[in-house]
């Protein structure tokens, strides 16, 4: 799967984007929301996974922008309020899985098979703890 990252913090990218190539491999990243849909309008990405709070555009909108470009595109949110998120069962549009920060390898590898699953059927977790 090719993973497009978003995330305006630097750091927080890479952290991210490495969290990401342990679980599926291949990633790209943008720094904010019109980078990103640049970089949708460039490629095709089979998963978006973007922070929340960004200046510009926030993930939520850049989650409906992605499915406005290619429909049924997968998106998953990072955000500080992800529990609140998943407690009052108010999913974002166009955002299919929220992921709480700070940020835990195995919820990473969780939301990743959710949104494997619900596109093509079961998932698999390879030995290696990879997702496929």
């Amino acid at each position: 799967m090719r993973v497009l990252v978003v995330d305006d913090d630097a750091r927080s990218l890479s952290l991210l984007s490495k969290m990401v190539m342990l679980l599926m491999g291949e990633v790209t990243t943008a720094s904010g929301g019109m980078e990103a849909l640049a970089r949708l309008r460039e490629h095709p990405f089979d998963l978006v996974i973007t922070d929340q709070a960004m200046p510009g555009m926030t993930g939520d909108e850049l989650a409906r922008a992605a499915k406005s470009l290619r429909s049924g595109l997968p998106v998953i949110m990072v955000t500080g309020f992800g529990d609140m998120i998943e407690e009052g069962g108010m999913m974002p549009d166009g955002v299919d899985a929220v992921l709480s920060k700070p940020l835990h390898l195995g919820r990473m590898r969780e939301a990743l098979l959710h949104v494997v699953r619900s596109r093509s059927g079961p998932g698999e977790v390879r030995g290696d703890g990879c997702v496929r």
